[in-house]
Parts: C-alpha cells; sequence; structure tokens
C-alpha cells in the first residue's frame, strides 16, 4: 500500500528519506456524492457565493422565496445561475479586487515569517509514525497587526470602498482560490520533497486516482513552502481568510457609519460576537493541529476555496445586509439575542 519510508526522530528534527504514498485503492470509498458531486459543487459554490453577496448588498433575494412548487426551479436557476449579476459587473474592478486580495495574503505571509513565534509540533503523519511537522505559531500576533492595519486604514475609505466592492471581491476571490487550487493539486504529482525532514504525503481520500474528485478533496496532505517550514494549508486556515471575515465587518460598519452617522447596536453586537470568534480562533491557533482537516484532509479545493472564499464572503453576509437595512432593533429584543 505504501512505497518504503525509513525515518528516524531526535528531539523535535526529523529526517526522513524516500516519500510516503497511499496508492489509490481500485474501490475508493467517495464522499460529497463521489466524482459528479464534486464537479457540480466545485462549479455552483462559486455561482453561489456571487449570488448571496449580490443579494445581501441589494437587500432581497433576485427572487421572491417559493411559495408554489412551480416556483422552486425558477427561484434555484436564478439563484444558483446568476447571470445578471455577472453581466453586470466591472470587471476592472473585480481586477483590483483581486490585486488587493493578493496583497492582503503577502501580508500575512510577512507576518508569519517575521513576528515573534513558538514553534510547535503536529500529529504523526499517517504511515510516518515517527514523524511530526514544525509549524510557526504566532497567528495571535498577526491578527493584532492586521487589525491595526485595517483601523488605520478607514480615515482613507478604504474600508467603505470594500463594503462597496463586496460581490466583486467575492468573485476575486472566487477566481484566485480556483488558480490556487490548480497549483495545489498540480505540485502534488511532484516528486520533490518540501524539505529532507518533511515527507510528501498524499491525503488518502483524495489520491483516489479520479481527478475531479481528487481536485475537488486535495491530493497532498502538508503542501509547504519556504523550505518545509511554511504549512499552506494551516496558514489558509486561519489567516487570510478568516481575518479576512472580520475585515468585511468592519467594512459594513464603516458604511453604516457613513450612511447613519452611527453604528446600530445589531452592528455593534454582530462585531462582538464574530469578532469574538475569530479572536478565539487565533489564540488558540495550536488546536487546529489536531483537527481533521489538517491530519487527515488533503489541502484542495474545498479547503482552499472554504477558506479563502467562502468563509470570508458568505459570513460576513448578515454585517453587509445590516449596513443599509437595520432592523433598529429596540432595547428588549436586543437583550434577548445578547442573553441567546
Amino acid at each position: 500500500m505504501t512505497s518504503k519510508t525509513t525515518s528516524k526522530t531526535t528531539g523535535s528534527k526529523t529526517s526522513t528519506s524516500d516519500t510516503f504514498s497511499p496508492v489509490s485503492s481500485p474501490d475508493p470509498e467517495y464522499e460529497f456524492g463521489g466524482p459528479v458531486g464534486a464537479v457540480v459543487t466545485t462549479l455552483l459554490l462559486p455561482l453561489l457565493t456571487v449570488s448571496l453577496t449580490s443579494a445581501a448588498s441589494a437587500g432581497h433575494l433576485p427572487r421572491p422565496v417559493p411559495t408554489r412548487p412551480g416556483e422552486i426551479l425558477p427561484f434555484l436557476s436564478h439563484l444558483l445561475f446568476p447571470v445578471d449579476v455577472l453581466s453586470s459587473l466591472e470587471w476592472t474592478k473585480v481586477a483590483s479586487c483581486a490585486c488587493g486580495l493578493i496583497s492582503w495574503f503577502a501580508l500575512f505571509v510577512v507576518l508569519e515569517r517575521t513576528l515573534p513565534c513558538i514553534v510547535a509540533t503536529g500529529a504523526p503523519l499517517p504511515g510516518c509514525p515517527d514523524v511530526r511537522l514544525p509549524y510557526r505559531l504566532n497567528a495571535h500576533f498577526s491578527f493584532w497587526v492586521s487589525m491595526f492595519v485595517a483601523v488605520c486604514a478607514y480615515p482613507s475609505g478604504y474600508l467603505v470602498i470594500l463594503a462597496d466592492t463586496y460581490t466583486e471581491t467575492a468573485v476575486a476571490a472566487s477566481v484566485l482560490s480556483a488558480l490556487f487550487s490548480v497549483y495545489l493539486y498540480a505540485r502534488s504529482f511532484s516528486s520533490v520533497q518540501d524539505a529532507s525532514s518533511c515527507p510528501k504525503v498524499l491525503a488518502h481520500g483524495g489520491n483516489t486516482g479520479n481527478h475531479a474528485y481528487d481536485f475537488f478533496i486535495g491530493r497532498e496532505l502538508n503542501p509547504r513552502w519556504f523550505s518545509g517550514t511554511f504549512d499552506l494549508k494551516v496558514f489558509c486556515e486561519l489567516r487570510p481568510g478568516l481575518v479576512g471575515w472580520f475585515v468585511l465587518d468592519l467594512a459594513a460598519a464603516a458604511r453604516q457609519h457613513e450612511n447613519l452617522g452611527y453604528v446600530s447596536p445589531s452592528m455593534a453586537l454582530l462585531l462582538c460576537f464574530q469578532g469574538l470568534y475569530v479572536w478565539d480562533a487565533q489564540f488558540q491557533e495550536r488546536a487546529i493541529l489536531t483537527t481533521m482537516d489538517v491530519t487527515t484532509d488533503g489541502f484542495g479545493f474545498m479547503l482552499c476555496f472554504g477558506d479563502l472564499a467562502w468563509v470570508p464572503a458568505t459570513y460576513s453576509l448578515q454585517a453587509v445586509y445590516l449596513a443599509d437595512h437595520d432592523p433598529l432593533l429596540t432595547a428588549l429584543p436586543l437583550a434577548g439575542v445578547l442573553a441567546l
């Protein structure tokens, strides 16, 4: 089932010869509806993301929620194939948003490389029980530096611009994450290890031999940069996308403040709740090293798109909606929300 692997461990240092690569099974156990489900999900999720972000900005769905069976298919058609939204986009704005997202990603790479960190070891690699990969942990520090950058951007109007280009940003994130997924899948076929201490391990679930399915699930378990010291999957799980979600919340709040002259209590509660969630994930960064995403799943379109496009774009829908459609809740319902 595996190619021969020999490894030895001395303290936290490991050295590994050859690579470990689970051989694809003749009868793979598919998830998500198998290859067909993987293709459909890969194609429809970006379109759904665009549709939802456009609806949040507009304050309503493209069509009323169906109340009769005959209305269901037209509703789903407009929701899953937002042709009108895509045809009305200003693609120069999409390109500008893409440049901004690349810069945001690069900022977090620089922060991960330069800020003080703790080096922790992950779980044993599948098939290589003596090998534990190192991880530089400084997401909490990076979070506060990125918040400082976001606050400094407020007087210049960049946050309001971000809120105004919400759908364009979602489109750019979807395209970039798809391109990054192609890169991840292509590099999984390289026999070159990231470092002598970092064997190239293929995820069991993403090495079925079906290209469409493996592209979606993720073929390589721990793709790394910088001589094996920078784990792409863990980086993308916590940093640019998750923090980007909260920055989009802040952008929506800035937009509301510009419109109303104040930030509503509903928006303030949302910022507190979602900000706490994002901060806690950064503060508890070490906990992610033992999650299924890191120990078992390959890094493919599913996680890449989810981390870099789906999470920031769709988790911020409530904030973007509130920016222009605040419900003006009184003290009693606000207290009820807080109590929950």
